[in-house]
């Protein structure tokens, strides 16, 4: 049984900006509001003053046929330096804002909170600005999928457009700005991956690193050349990945799960719990219903401590910290703000394991291909000994204590 709590944060891997910028005469949302659905505002707002004119510099329509998107372009000044500014939106006649899932029209406000928000100017190594925003179903159901895929940002100056490995064109726009949505596709896809076609009709490759996805380690041989280290336990085979196990957010939206794949070794690799969208790990932002590839979740093969006939169950807490708190959840549910994770693994003779905590009792039953269980409590058990057995298909039970790590 290991004893050991790791601390994590979920940042939602966008930037971000909250948002009230009249664009034109006013007219009707055309949205639905889900009744019940706070829209509350975020305390913190980083104000972004336009410094000029405001105007779209992208527009594409929605493949669902629902209101257009558009690329806001501005310029700010802060702190006597001046910087162009992109944001990411919706239209509702000339109303430039967001439509998060199930919820209303909302106009966009000129700050970095609550719509993706791009600000600055510099294209490193010549490399296109790009970024890739995944909208998802509404998550009331604890079951998002991806439903619009957006690839937004700038080209560099001497880019006349660019195309990505999987084929997707992307256009320069006014002031370079480039905008291209797609249905739902997979989280972590498109790979920014691809080639910059100049102005003078050369070529030029370009690539993203793959989102959560660490650099293998290298070792310099004895012939000076750097080779890559095979990682302990093998690598993941990403296209058998499946979800072992889900369970429920306290405070309503995606549900938790960790997701698991063979590896090239004949082991098994896991993630570390996350929210789950499709299939894959994600940071969620609930106000917006944005997901990226959580990029502390990646799929990971080496097992150090297994479990065993003399330990049957190994058992870890994580202690999560979540911005952009949906306030659905933490108002109208009273939840407690934060998670706290248990997971674990069992040997495959486990029929079942029994979590006693001062909340409640849960019994859980293990994955049978992976032997892995999943729990999730709002907030924290400060100062508890968390109370874990392993029932056998022997009847036999093994009890261990876990540090809550709160």
């Amino acid at each position: 049984m290991t004893r050991r709590f790791v601390i994590t944060v979920l940042v939602a891997g966008i930037a971000i900006g909250c948002g009230a910028a009249l664009l034109g005469d006013r007219v009707p949302a055309r949205s639905v509001p889900t009744v019940g659905a706070a829209d509350t505002a975020p305390a913190q707002r980083v104000p972004l003053p336009p410094h000029g004119p405001v105007k779209i510099a992208a527009r594409a329509a929605d493949p669902g046929g629902g209101a257009a998107w558009a690329v806001r372009r501005f310029v700010t000044r802060q702190r006597e330096a001046t910087f162009a500014c992109l944001q990411l939106g919706r239209l509702d006649g000339t109303r430039f804002g967001w439509i998060a899932p199930g919820r209303p029209f909302r106009l966009a406000r000129f700050d970095q909170v609550d719509i993706p928000t791009s600000c600055g100017g510099k294209f490193h190594a010549g490399m296109p600005s790009l970024s890739v925003a995944t909208l998802t179903t509404d998550a009331s159901n604890g079951l998002p999928q991806p439903d619009r895929t957006i690839i937004w940002g700038a080209l560099p100056p001497r880019a006349a457009s660019a195309r990505l490995s999987d084929g997707t064109r992307l256009d320069r726009g006014a002031d370079g700005v480039v905008l291209v949505v797609l249905p739902g596709r997979p989280l972590g896809t498109p790979r920014l991956t691809g080639t910059l076609r100049l102005t003078s009709g050369a070529s030029r490759r370009f690539a993203y690193p793959r989102p959560g996805v660490f650099p293998p380690r290298t070792l310099r041989g004895r012939d000076g050349k750097v080779r890559p280290v095979p990682p302990r336990g093998g690598s993941p085979l990403r296209d058998r990945a499946r979800v072992a196990v889900r369970a429920p957010d306290p405070a309503g939206g995606a549900a938790w799960g960790i997701v698991t794949a063979p590896s090239t070794r004949g082991g098994t690799c896991r993630s570390a719990p996350a929210r789950i969208v499709g299939n894959r790990p994600a940071s969620v932002n609930p106000r917006l219903g944005l997901a990226t590839p959580d990029p502390f979740a990646d799929l990971q093969c080496s097992d150090r401590r297994p479990p065993s006939a003399a330990h049957p169950l190994r058992m870890d807490v994580h202690l999560t910290s979540i911005p952009q708190e949906d306030p659905t959840g933490t108002v109208q549910l009273r939840r407690l703000n934060d998670r706290t994770v248990l997971h674990g693994r069992t040997t495959a003779d486990v029929r079942a394991v029994t979590i006693t905590t001062s909340r409640d009792i849960r019994t859980l039953v293990p994955d049978p291909r992976t032997h892995t269980v999943l729990a999730v409590y709002d907030g924290r058990l400060p100062g508890e000994q968390v109370k874990t057995t392993a029932t056998l298909r022997n009847g036999r039970r093994v009890t261990v204590l876990q540090s809550s790590g709160g």
